[in-house]
Order: structure tokens, then C-alpha cells, then sequence
């Protein structure tokens, strides 16, 4: 009968799961990004987007009348 909790069938790396491992460093990884300003650049970039949105719906109102 195989025991449950013997680790021999892991290799002596009880509770080891590659899975876990990866989530770990995927959310430290992610974690750090969050901390990171965000670049000018890309907040210029944010900006011209939103005029031009703003422009878009200015336009297509006028447009309906």
C-alpha cells in the first residue's frame, strides 16, 4: 500500500509544485511592474487618444443634426 504522506515518490521534495513556483514569480514579476511609473511617453500617447475621441464624438454629434 502507498502511503499518502511518504515523499518518496516526489524525491524528497514534499509539497514541491512546479505550478506554485511559476505563480510565485509570475506575481512578484507582476508586482514590480505595478510599481513602475508609467512613461511619459505612453501618457502623451493616452492623451492624444482621448482628443481624439473627444474630437470623434464632437464630430459625429454634429453630424446627426
Amino acid at each position: 500500500m502507498i502511503d499518502p504522506t511518504s515523499d518518496k515518490d516526489s524525491g524528497g521534495r514534499s509539497g514541491f509544485d512546479p505550478n506554485n513556483e511559476i505563480a510565485r514569480k509570475l506575481r512578484a514579476f507582476y508586482s514590480s511592474l505595478e510599481e513602475e511609473p508609467v512613461p511619459p511617453r505612453f501618457i502623451e500617447l493616452l492623451d492624444k487618444l482621448d482628443q481624439a475621441e473627444q474630437s470623434a464624438k464632437g464630430w459625429s454629434a454634429d453630424d446627426d443634426s
